[in-house]
């Protein structure tokens, strides 16, 4: 079967057509998939950086947080020794500095408290609530103890430590426990 020189050369310009087409068309595909991995990369980039940023403000609220916890354990501890301490002082100067020392650290610690509310969860909210709670009880219970020693009571104040204010530790010292798990959590 022999084909016409002329329709030889139509059959060639229909075939070099459609490659030109074809060619075209790989093109014209090849260059949508370029454009289309350009944006995905440019969305993950993105969404990489923004992720970044949310991981960032977590560990920092969290860090801030633990420091927090542990101020207020320290806060706790030092205005503990001090009112624990006070039935042994016998000068009434001295009864007053400790007093005096024992409110500030108390007042510290209720500081501490609400900027440890203002970043933490509903759980934290509601353990800095009972914390404020025990500060202010340890303060009731600590005003008792300085007042019976500046009266040079000490069977009072002591009868005190051992009741209102062993409560007062009781309660606290299982609200940090459950401060220190919400850290682990």
């Amino acid at each position: 079967f022999c084909i016409p020189p002329e329709a030889q050369k139509i059959k060639g310009a229909i075939v070099m057509n459609m490659l030109k087409t074809i060619r075209s068309k790989l093109y014209f595909s090849v260059f949508l998939s370029g454009c289309a991995l350009v944006l995905i990369s440019g969305a993950a980039l993105y969404e990489g950086k923004q992720m970044n940023s949310a991981a960032s403000v977590i560990y920092n609220t969290s860090l801030q947080g633990t420091k927090l916890q542990g101020q207020i354990a320290n806060k706790y501890e030092i205005a503990r020794g001090l009112i624990v301490g006070a039935p042994a002082e016998l000068d009434a100067k001295k009864i007053e500095k400790l007093k005096a020392k024992a409110q500030a650290t108390i007042k510290e610690g209720l500081d501490l408290t609400a900027e440890f509310e203002s970043i933490s969860d509903n759980k934290g909210k509601e353990l800095a609530a009972t914390l404020a709670g025990e500060f202010k009880k340890m303060q009731a219970s600590g005003d008792k103890v300085f007042e019976f020693t500046s009266l040079f009571a000490q069977d009072q104040a002591t009868k005190e430590l051992e009741t209102g204010f062993s409560a007062v530790e009781k309660s606290m010292g299982e609200t940090l426990e459950q401060l220190s798990a919400l850290e682990e959590e």
